[in-house]
């Protein structure tokens, strides 16, 4: 295992940041990364690695299974 997906592990279960809830909102509601960017006023890269963070935090794998615990939690 690399240390990344090391990183990723220990991350199982914490709660998400607002911003990162914000990431995962707008992911479900299907903009891109570059658009979700633009709309917090981030920059694209930071959208994809708090997307990975998301993932990580919830122990998702892809963005069907996002959008399937976003409807299960709001």
């Amino acid at each position: 295992m690399t240390e990344y997906q090391k990183k990723m592990k220990r991350l199982l279960g914490r709660p998400l940041a607002k911003r990162e809830n914000e990431v995962w909102e707008y992911l479900v509601q299907g903009l891109t990364s570059r658009e979700t960017a633009g709309k917090m006023k981030i920059a694209e890269q930071t959208v994809n690695s708090m997307r990975k963070i998301v993932y990580a935090k919830l122990g998702l794998r892809n963005l069907a299974e996002a959008i399937g615990r976003w409807y299960q939690e709001k």
